[in-house]
Formats: structure tokens, C-alpha cells, sequence
């Protein structure tokens, strides 16, 4: 049963980000003896977006299908992950230090965790019979081991909530943001489908919901949007040109950020990455304060589509003040040089995932197949496998800079 949902769930697409702050990026040099990435035609505008610490601020994604014992994530200069003993306990890890834990309710699994202050938050699957798919979103205390439900009164909005019936949902600041979804019948298949429907905060510490008016560009971009400050930022594409925006909630002001080319027609949305130098876009890092756009994401391996969604351009690569971290499309780790424009390799090693903070990279180290008899693309766990070996199939490695 476990096993049905685990794949219902990759299936449906929904559940946790890797760490939105730290994304997965490919440098693309065209050797390793000319490393500059190359450059594209673009128009740039300066931003004045608020100067935020763009590590720190960026909101806990909630929608990507991660398997939990993959999870990572960079949050305020820290790295951040989990191990689990197979059996519902899980230990949250901080820079390979132990910092706290927790127990999933017997016979639930996590589709997502996701640290966001001193506080995490999980989508819980139960195991009920009665139910296909019962759910809910809880706050996890990892340092006094305590799970509270957040109980949210879609009522108010008219509207549902449910593991399949979310299109985006983002948490800062004790917020959830989201774009809650509507019913509508299905007589034939009885599969209740849903459909886009309001944009909604819950305060959580106020217990209070309100509907937010969005922008038409925003609307169209859901659910590729990444919330950074009070700002979020997203692209619509049309025939190969891609507009990125960003729209603040508090003041209700959207502003056009940067405008370029992309080499392949993104046949929908793409989503949107920020640090304090460039913004990133499929292949692209387009300078925030104008300049022209460099292809640095070419060669990274893209990041399977349920993760973020239907074709949303994600790339394996994590960035700080002096580089980009990248696995390239053979998972090798690469790192590019922001001043300099030079690439370094780190081997021939095999990697899944990377994350970097200002010290330097984690990496764990690359299993396609985590189990005898799983076919599937990616990697796949199961809460009811005790594997001794897993955890060398997911060996942390640090590279210090």
C-alpha cells in the first residue's frame, strides 16, 4: 500500500523542495580548455526588488516529488538533512550534526520535509483504507519532537485541500502561500479532477486566511513561481523569448526583471532561481543588475519533471557569493567560477544531489537503482526497507573551499 502511494505521489507530482534557496544548476563550458560560458543577447533591467538575503528568505517549496532520505537543503548558510532508521524515526541533521528529531504517526509517510526557521513542515500521508489519499500539512519541532497538524479551514474561500488538489504552495515567515485549487464533477471516471483555482496566504501564527489578486502573468506562470522576500519571481515564455517578473504581495506592484532567448521552446512555464548576482532560467543566469545573459546551465542534467512540475527547466546546481556548484549530465560535479568564468571538475565521481554554503559543497553520492527489482528511472526508497547498505548508496561528501 505504502508502495502505491509512494508512486501515486511521484505520479501526481506534488511534494517538497529541495532547497529552493540552493537549487540544482549545470555549468555549461564547451571544454574543459575553453571554460567561459557562453554569452546570449538579452535585456536586463536593474532590479530594485528589495536587497534580501536571498539564502535566508527564500521560501520553503512545497511541490516537488523528492524522495524524504533524499532531501537536502541550504537555509540561512547551513546545510540541512535527514536520516531516517527505516521505521518512522527520523533525526534532523545540521552540517552533519545531529540538532533534533521526530516520529511520523505509525503507518503515515512523509512526502516532503522542508526546514524553514526553527520549525520544518511535512505533507503526511496516512495509511487509511478508508481513504485513498488522506493527508495533511503539519508543522514538525524537531527540537522538542512534536508534530502539530495545521488545520486549515478552506471553507472560508469555498475552496478544497488535498494531496493531488494543490497546485503550488510555498512557506515563509509562518505563511503558507498557495494556489488552492477547485472542484469540479467528473460523472464518467468519478475521479474528482481539479482545476486552478485562489491564490491564498494563511497566516499561521494569526489563523487566518486571505485571498491575494495576482497578477495575469503570475496566474499563467503558477506553479513555477519562487517566493524571495516579500517578491515573487516568475517567467512566462511565448515562442522562445522568456519575460521574468516579479511581483510583491505586500504592495501589490509587479515589475518586469529581465527579458531573453532560450536555445529550446519551454512549452509552458519555467521556474525562476535567485541569489544576490544572477537570476537563473533553464540554461541561462541572467546578471540582476543588467548585463548580458550567459549560458551557464547548458550542460547540467535537468531535474526530473515532477519535482517542480511539467517542464519547468530545473537544473542540479547549487550557488554562493564566488560560484556555482553544477552536476553535469553525466552527475559529475562541477563548480563555475562567477568572476572568472572558469570551470573546475571534481572527478570522475558520480553524484545525485549538491548543495553548497560559503565553506563549500555536499554532495551524496550517485545509486539510479536504490533496489534490487525496482526498473523505474531515478531513485526510489521505501519507509519499509531496512537496507544496510543504503546508507553507503547515500554517502554525504564535503569539499572544502
Amino acid at each position: 500500500m505504502k508502495k502505491l502511494i509512494l508512486n501515486s505521489i511521484c505520479i501526481l507530482g506534488i511534494v517538497l523542495l529541495c532547497s529552493c534557496s540552493n537549487t540544482s544548476v549545470s555549468v555549461a563550458p564547451r571544454s574543459e580548455k575553453t571554460p567561459h560560458a557562453t554569452e546570449e543577447k538579452s535585456k536586463s533591467h536593474e532590479t530594485k526588488t528589495e536587497n534580501v538575503n536571498t539564502d535566508k528568505m527564500q521560501g520553503v517549496y512545497l511541490r516537488s516529488c523528492k524522495p524524504v532520505w533524499q532531501y537536502s537543503q541550504v537555509y540561512d548558510g547551513d546545510y540541512y538533512y535527514l536520516v531516517t532508521d527505516g521505521n518512522w524515526n527520523y533525526t534532523v541533521m545540521k552540517n552533519k550534526e545531529p540538532i533534533g528529531k521526530f516520529l511520523i504517526p505509525k503507518g503515515g509517510i512523509m512526502g516532503t520535509f522542508a526546514v524553514e526557521g526553527d520549525k520544518a513542515y511535512s505533507i503526511i500521508y496516512s495509511n487509511d483504507e478508508d481513504e485513498l489519499y488522506p493527508t495533511y500539512l503539519a508543522q514538525i519541532d524537531y527540537k522538542k519532537s512534536s508534530i502539530k497538524k495545521i488545520d486549515i479551514d478552506f471553507t472560508i474561500l469555498d475552496r478544497v485541500y488535498g494531496d493531488d488538489r494543490f497546485d503550488y504552495m510555498q512557506i515563509q515567515d509562518e505563511k503558507i502561500f498557495f494556489d488552492n485549487r477547485e472542484k469540479y464533477p467528473d460523472d464518467i471516471y468519478h475521479l474528482n479532477p481539479y482545476k486552478s483555482g485562489q491564490f491564498s496566504m494563511y497566516d499561521i501564527k494569526k489563523e487566518k486566511m486571505t485571498a491575494l489578486n495576482i497578477p495575469k502573468e503570475m496566474q499563467k506562470a503558477l506553479p513555477h513561481v519562487n517566493l524571495v522576500g516579500n517578491a515573487f519571481w516568475y517567467a512566462n515564455e511565448i515562442k522562445g523569448k522568456v519575460a521574468i517578473y516579479t511581483y510583491n504581495w505586500k504592495t501589490g506592484e509587479q515589475k518586469k526583471a529581465a527579458s531573453s532567448k532560450i536555445d529550446k521552446k519551454a512549452k509552458g512555464n519555467l521556474m525562476i532561481y535567485v541569489d544576490e548576482d544572477y537570476i537563473y532560467c533553464s540554461e541561462l543566469a541572467i546578471p540582476r543588475h543588467g548585463g548580458k545573459a550567459k549560458k551557464v546551465l547548458k550542460d547540467a542534467v535537468v531535474c526530473p519533471e515532477y519535482w517542480y512540475g511539467n517542464r519547468s527547466g530545473s537544473r542540479f546546481f547549487s550557488s554562493n557569493s564566488k560560484y556555482l556548484y553544477y552536476l553535469d549530465k553525466n552527475y559529475h560535479l562541477k563548480r563555475y567560477d562567477k568572476r572568472t568564468g572558469s570551470v573546475k571538475g571534481y572527478g570522475k565521481g558520480k553524484y545525485m544531489s549538491v548543495d553548497c554554503t560559503e565553506k563549500g559543497v555536499y554532495v551524496k553520492k550517485y545509486k539510479k537503482v536504490m533496489f534490487p527489482g525496482y526498473t523505474g528511472s531515478g531513485w526510489y526508497y521505501d519507509d519499509d526497507i531496512e537496507d544496510p547498505d543504503v546508507k553507503e548508496r547515500t554517502k554525504l561528501r564535503f569539499f572544502k573551499e
